[in-house]
């Protein structure tokens, strides 16, 4: 016989089994149709960019040059940001006469008025969306500019770095270095957002190759600017090719411009390096050969061997013995690299213990290769 407690047990179980029952066919149901949808959302997605894609190059190649049928098609917020992530694309992957008339199509009224409300939003991601819509616009008017130069001030790392590129957008050297300052102030700026806004800011179309390095030289000597920052802007001048600078770079290093900064004078040493300037190994003789930090050691081996001057030899043989074994390879490439005399040296230093000229033996096996 069941008795009272039984029974509400049995109703209690049989009451969660339904409605373990229910929520299962329910979540059944809501996965078929959550996949259903999104296979309908690609579908058209892939119908509208083919559409899409046909009407630009009937447009770029001239074979239609009629705005009206993209400005019908264009107009749901899925379709503008669907149109401008093509328009993207197809910058990067055209140039000649076709960057500028697509950069037209970015101009559309309805395509501006959407990306404008979207700068003017107060959600980031909105922001972040509409600043890089306006790194491929070139002409900004005053208010988006006015927005753009307000977030990139923002605390932000995002958002600063996204309003940046709008700002770099320019053809003025004035605005773009406006934009770099605010940045490479930025503590919390990353190293590849920093390397991508140099890259930016220097625009290899406009030749301003003069006004853009008499700009940099300031930021060089600001000491407000984060040490870390500074050095990745020494690099990316380097890589850039801001020959003009060279000399500048050189009067800091040799000033012991922010000498306690091992990340700086790292930077520096790498400069001096990559344009083959041998001055400035008499300040590393002095000053990095011997110094704390084996990074710095192992940049100055690798100097030397840009440098390609035999009067280098004794301190790389002596960086061929450093304690710290990536020294001692980076020393030992570059001795190989400097010819009969490099080996000669090697020669000697391989008779020191069994350890180098084991080491010296493989560099040299490894050269022969490459």
């Amino acid at each position: 016989m069941v008795s009272g407690d039984d029974f509400d047990a049995i109703r209690f179980v049989y009451i969660v089994a339904s409605l373990l029952a229910i929520l299962s066919v329910y979540l059944l149901f809501t996965s078929v149709i959550v996949r259903y949808a999104s296979r309908y959302v690609e579908k058209q997605r892939t119908k509208r960019r083919n559409q899409f894609y046909t009407y630009i190059i009937e447009y770029i190649t001239g074979e239609n040059e009629s705005i009206e049928r993209m400005e019908k098609s264009v107009k749901a917020e899925f379709d503008m940001d669907l149109f401008v992530e093509i328009l993207a694309d197809m910058m990067t992957q055209l140039d000649g006469q076709e960057v500028p008339k697509i950069q037209s199509l970015l101009f559309l009224p309805g395509i501006r008025a959407h990306y404008f409300a979207k700068l003017k939003s107060s959600a980031n991601q909105q922001r972040i969306d509409a600043c890089l819509y306006y790194s491929k616009v070139i002409d900004i008017n005053d208010e988006e500019l006015r927005l753009l130069r307000q977030y990139v001030k923002s605390p932000s790392p995002l958002l600063a770095h996204a309003a940046a590129s709008g700002l770099l957008s320019s053809k003025e050297v004035r605005i773009r270095f406006e934009a770099l300052t605010q940045v490479v102030h930025n503590p919390r700026i990353s190293r590849l957002a920093l390397i991508e806004i140099m890259y930016r800011f220097h625009t290899l179309a406009l030749d301003q190759f003069e006004e853009e390095s008499e700009c940099i030289s300031k930021l060089l000597v600001d000491t407000s600017i984060p040490a870390h920052n500074i050095g990745v802007v020494i690099r990316a001048i380097t890589d850039i090719g801001y020959g003009q600078l060279l000399m500048v770079l050189y009067d800091l290093l040799e000033s012991g411009f922010r000498s306690e900064d091992d990340e700086v004078i790292d930077a520096l040493i790498y400069s001096m390096g990559q344009f083959q300037f041998g001055p400035a190994g008499d300040w590393m003789i002095d000053t990095t050969v011997g110094h704390a930090n084996p990074r710095i050691r192992k940049s100055t081996a690798q100097a030397f061997e840009a440098f390609n001057d035999v009067r280098f030899l004794p301190y790389l043989k002596q960086l061929a013995q450093d304690p710290v074994l990536d020294v001692r390879i980076r020393a030992i490439f570059a001795m190989v690299a400097m010819g009969p005399e490099g080996q000669t040296n090697l020669d000697e230093l391989a008779m020191q213990t069994e350890e180098l000229q084991e080491l010296i033996g493989r560099i040299r096996d490894e050269m022969e290769v490459v």
